[in-house]
């Protein structure tokens, strides 16, 4: 043979005798000599199926068998390469959801693999209430094609002194850079320390995820328990659609000064609305100002137009249009903001009705079977909270209706007393479809009605000539007492009171005759006083005037 072939063959019986060797000592002993290991047979991995949220991470461990052989692996996603990716460590990072199928395999024996099936769910909104000791976004509604400001709040009972978190944001939504190309952001100086320095950095990861970094460099914790800690600016890309985006923070960790007391949140997700209106601009023209103001007002009056986005009329969210959805625009349009605070909070409707509501006491009115009879009915209010506004609807019985001035409006005012001085309320009363009688009024100059009980406003109403004497139910419905604070306010689904409708007596004859000129003595004699004593005629009638 020519060497060259002797070489191989010779080559070839020093594999397969390294190759016999290797396979009694794993079969015969469990120890072997040094610098020879075991051929990989097989892969223990853990765990062997994972169930994670988008952006939620978990590592695999694989360990080769048997015990002693090669442990170097190599990773990769066999299927569903866009919904998870894996790195060299065997650190998986959901993306998007689905399922996907990761794969471990040796290095040396590359015949000798393990599959985990990894299954990539939406997250669902945490609930922070029940939560200490973290930092979360707090929700606000974002609009495509403009600029916002995310608010980070922290919460803690415990001395917090630096903290660090990765954030992900949705697509089309990206954080603003300035001119050196550093992100935006900035901590809230209300929580930190005097005479103190925290730094906070900012930075890109290679996975998209935003990562924040931030601690003292005096050894001190931020000051108080809750509140915002940081802001940072992001654009909503124009082209993003309306709907409901998670912003998504993993990873987090706040230490204090002792390296050994911290507190781990691994994952949080907080629930972004991205709407294309702005906020407050129901006339979608850009800009929140009196004409969205006059629109509400006109579409809580029963008088929608044509463009009106109720949406963006809803201030306070809580998904119907009304006196605080008034009180919000006229706060925004002179202060900058829709909320009494200097940020909006979720509405809530508050308990203590009890304390705050309009009513009306039961009252007896005595008809006239001439003619109608004007009548002025007094609302009140009893409030221990500081009312700026209020709405409700009136059903008056038929037979009882309201007055009119000559230009058809609803004859109804204040009353001065329960008016602050240097201020005004503005007062509109219209009759809605139905036959309701809908009242709104808020101040113009963010003041709240004094005193806490009594006469609120008049209403002029007619009782008819036609209408039988009785007990007449009559409602206030539908009725909102609002703070200056928009989001703190009262609600009432119904107050009843009673009137009740007399026949007139005699002096009401006498005042309805004497109109007429038709009283008269027992002679005929026409009298000029019909309150003087004795006996007289009326209508006909005679009447003993004591």
């Amino acid at each position: 043979m020519e060497r060259k072939q002797l070489s191989k063959v010779f080559f070839t019986l020093c594999l397969m005798l390294l190759s016999g060797i290797q396979v009694g000592f794993a079969q015969g002993t469990s120890e072997y000599p040094t610098g020879i290991n075991p051929n990989p047979t097989d892969i223990k991995l853990e765990p062997s199926s994972l169930n994670l949220r988008i952006h939620e991470k978990a590592r695999l461990k694989a360990t080769v068998q048997p015990s002693g052989a090669n442990q170097d692996v190599t990773w990769e996603v066999e299927e569903g390469s866009n919904v998870v990716s894996v790195d060299k460590t065997g650190l998986v990072n959901a993306k998007a959801v689905g399922k996907a199928t990761v794969v471990v395999t040796s290095t040396v024996n590359t015949l000798v693999s393990k599959e985990c099936t990894v299954t990539v769910r939406n997250p669902v909104e945490s609930d922070v209430s029940k939560l200490n000791n973290l930092i979360y976004i707090e929700k606000q509604d974002l609009h495509p094609g403009t600029t916002a400001t995310l608010s980070f709040q922290m919460k803690n009972n415990a001395a917090i002194r630096g903290f660090q978190f990765d954030m992900y944001l949705p697509e089309g939504i990206s954080v603003v850079k300035n001119s050196n190309g550093r992100i935006m952001a900035e901590l809230n100086p209300q929580r930190l320390p005097d005479d103190d320095v925290h730094t906070l950095t900012i930075q890109e990861q290679a996975d998209g995820g935003i990562r924040f970094l931030c601690s003292s460099l005096y050894d001190n914790k931020f000051d108080g328990t809750s509140g915002e800690i940081a802001t940072l600016k992001v654009t909503i890309a124009e082209n993003v659609q309306d709907g409901n985006y998670p912003i998504i923070i993993t990873d987090m960790k706040l230490t204090e000064t002792d390296i050994n007391n911290f507190y781990e949140t691994p994952y949080l997700m907080t629930t972004m609305n991205v709407s294309s209106y702005i906020l407050g601009d129901v006339n979608r023209d850009g800009k929140v100002d009196v004409s969205d103001y006059t629109g509400v007002a006109n579409h809580i009056m029963g008088m929608p137009q044509e463009g009106f986005v109720k949406q963006a009329a809803d201030v306070d969210g809580n998904g119907k249009i009304d006196v605080s959805d008034y009180t919000g625009i006229a706060n925004f349009i002179m202060k900058g903001f829709f909320s009494g605070k200097s940020s909006l909070r979720k509405s809530r409707r508050l308990a203590g009705i009890e304390d705050n509501y309009l009513y009306v006491q039961d009252k007896e009115l005595q008809k006239n079977a001439k003619k109608d009879v004007e009548v002025t009915l007094t609302i009140s209010m009893k409030n221990v909270a500081p009312i700026r506004g209020f709405q409700f609807d009136m059903y008056l019985p038929e037979g009882i209706s309201v007055v009119r001035n000559n230009s058809g409006r609803i004859m109804a005012k204040l009353n001065s007393e329960r008016l602050p001085e240097d201020d005004q309320h503005t007062l509109t009363v219209q009759e809605q479809e139905g036959g309701a009688i809908r009242f709104l009024c808020s101040s113009l100059y963010d003041e709240t009605f004094t005193e806490n009980d009594g006469g609120l406003l008049t209403l002029q109403v007619n009782i008819s000539k036609d209408l039988d004497p009785g007990e007449y139910k009559v409602f206030l419905r539908d009725m909102k007492l609002t703070e200056t604070d928009i989001s703190r306010f009262y609600e009432a689904d119904e107050v009843p009171f009673t009137i009740k409708v007399m026949d007139g007596d005699a002096i009401h004859d006498i005042r309805a005759a004497e109109e007429d000129g038709v009283i008269y003595d027992l002679s005929g004699k026409a009298v000029s006083n019909p309150n003087q004593q004795g006996v007289i005629i009326v209508n006909g009638k005679k009447i003993v005037n004591k």
